[in-house]
């Protein structure tokens, strides 16, 4: 596995990175790649309405961008956290097998930092549809959680032979702000 550990990057930029490493994935590498948004960043899953759910304006105001993510999942406020994203074959596992592993080497990491960190259990189900909620705001199976709370958000894209997993670890949790950009959320 190749590590690359960037620097604070636009989120337009940290996208098309990621999605450039995915033909690294296609040619058989692994790449795991950490980095972080500057300026802070309102990232969209794939799969999920932001348009007419959300204050493109007001996220402006604050000094943040927006942008969508091509893995699923939902929204996320990319401020006061660290990014990583996996890139590799397809033929690395199923959807479900790698996304597990992934975040159970994040909770040994981790553990390791002295974090007890673990992986939710039941994570046999199907993956959640994407809502307006806030990614941090539920814990789901098979994601990263210490005391009941979940640290990471993760979601996963498959395309042409090649995958890439997006995780958030929030080191400060700012992710009240996501639903206060919501249309009709507080204030």
């Amino acid at each position: 596995m190749r590590l690359l550990v960037d620097g604070p990057r636009a989120g337009a930029t940290n996208m098309a990175i990621d999605e450039a490493l995915m033909d690294r994935g296609r040619r058989g590498d692994v790449t795991l790649r950490l980095y972080r948004w500057e300026p802070g960043c309102l990232s969209f899953g794939r799969n999920q309405t932001a348009r007419g759910r959300y204050d493109g304006d007001r996220a402006a105001e604050l000094g943040y961008e927006v942008v969508r993510r091509p893995t699923g999942g939902r929204s996320v406020l990319h401020h006061r956290e660290l990014t990583y994203a996996v890139t590799a074959p397809a033929d690395w596992g199923s959807l479900r097998d790698v996304y597990v592993r992934i975040n159970r080497a994040l909770a040994a990491g981790l553990r390791l930092l002295g974090v007890d960190a673990s992986v939710q259990d039941g994570s046999d189900g199907p993956a959640p549809r994407p809502t307006v909620r806030a990614c941090f705001r539920d814990p789901l199976p098979g994601e990263l959680t210490a005391a009941g709370r979940k640290l990471a958000g993760s979601a996963q894209w498959r395309e042409a032979g090649a995958l890439l997993q997006h995780g958030s670890l929030l080191l400060h949790n700012d992710q009240v702000v996501v639903e206060r950009l919501r249309i009709g959320g507080p204030a």
